[in-house]
């Protein structure tokens, strides 16, 4: 099996392991923790927490082999849901990848800013409606101050996905998703001291590319190990997803460093993509 496949797993698990550690400390903000008493008769500034940081969209030269029509590589899906709040979501996109499956579910916050955003019982069902499998999944958006540099943030009006990958099996089965509920995790607290732009993608070879970063802070940034990217039709279609490896240290303002996707294999044709960095 591809020694792939295992990496979002592992990455995921991290994932949720800042989180508990978040909540556990406090950091939502929201109740849940030990709370203290201020005494302070001063109100606080209103925090601000606009998005976009350490994302961007890229365009450039066609990814991918083209071997196959996008709708032989991609599979679309209604998704069913209760009450989820101030968010909206769905379809869901799987992509076709012999006997698995990576799958996207956009989603968008209309309410307040919210990190740590999770989706619950995401269930994916066959024709007669048998579970297939079940998961819940965080939702990659952008980075705030209190994220521990996780790109899972949404701001008020903004776009992220539920990303996953189904091991056990391929798409042909999958009819319909359900989603029980939502746990809105907690509110940023401000803006990134240190943030990243994409600027660029270049291809490497026929399975690989590299993404070029720029430190757009005023300080010295790094970034974590891993990164997402979602590949994207010329139409704004979810076609599939993966992960960019590289840490780098230390950079400084203006600065750029790369990023690298060195075992991707699509068969369609993808003309943009979404970067995700965590720093």
């Amino acid at each position: 099996m591809n020694k792939r496949f295992f990496k979002p797993l592992s990455s995921l698990i991290t994932i949720s392991a800042v989180v508990l550690l978040l909540t556990a400390c406090g950091g939502g903000g929201d109740g849940g923790g030990s709370s203290s008493t201020n005494t302070s008769t001063s109100n606080p500034a209103p925090v601000t927490f606009t998005g976009g940081t350490n994302r961007g969209i890229l365009n450039g030269v066609a990814l991918g082999s083209g071997t196959k029509l996008t709708e032989d590589t991609v599979k679309t899906v209604s998704v069913t849901t209760s009450f989820l709040g101030y968010f909206s979501v769905g379809p869901a996109y799987l992509s076709r990848s012999g006997f698995s499956f990576h799958w996207i579910i956009p989603i968008t916050n209309y309410g307040p800013p919210r990190c740590g955003i999770q989706l619950l019982s995401i269930s994916f069902k066959d024709s007669s409606g048998a579970l297939l499998f079940s998961e819940d999944q965080f939702v990659a958006g952008s980075t705030s101050v209190n994220s521990s540099g996780i790109p899972f943030c949404l701001a008020t009006g903004e776009k992220g996905y539920a990303l996953g990958i189904s091991l056990a099996f391929n798409a042909d089965p999958v009819n319909r998703v359900t989603i029980s509920g939502i746990d809105e995790g907690f509110a940023p607290t401000g803006m990134p001291t240190e943030s990243w732009k994409p600027l660029r993608y270049d291809i490497v070879s026929a399975n690989s590319f590299m993404v070029t970063i720029q430190n757009t802070s005023s300080v010295l940034a790094g970034t974590g190990s891993s990164h997402w990217y979602i590949l994207f039709d010329s139409t704004g279609k979810p076609l599939t997803w993966g992960f960019l490896d590289n840490a780098v240290s230390s950079v400084v303002p203006g600065g750029t460093a790369i990023l690298v996707e060195d075992g991707y294999s699509y068969e369609g044709l993808a003309s943009s993509m979404e970067v995700f960095i965590h720093n």
